[in-house]
């Protein structure tokens, strides 16, 4: 049986959206970290750091 949205629904609505998109952030940044330092090293003057 489906029942009415009451006001609690939607704070738990609000708070879950608050965790996604805390965690958007999260990954947002620390995939772009992880593509910086990858960039950084494929362009490195030594060759091991290439390498890796």
């Amino acid at each position: 049986m489906i029942r009415d949205l009451n006001w609690l629904d939607v704070a738990y609505l609000v708070y879950a959206g608050r965790w996604t998109v805390g965690l958007t952030l999260l990954a947002l940044g620390g995939g772009g970290l992880l593509g910086l330092l990858i960039a950084l090293l494929r362009v490195a003057p030594v060759a091991p750091a290439r390498w890796v």
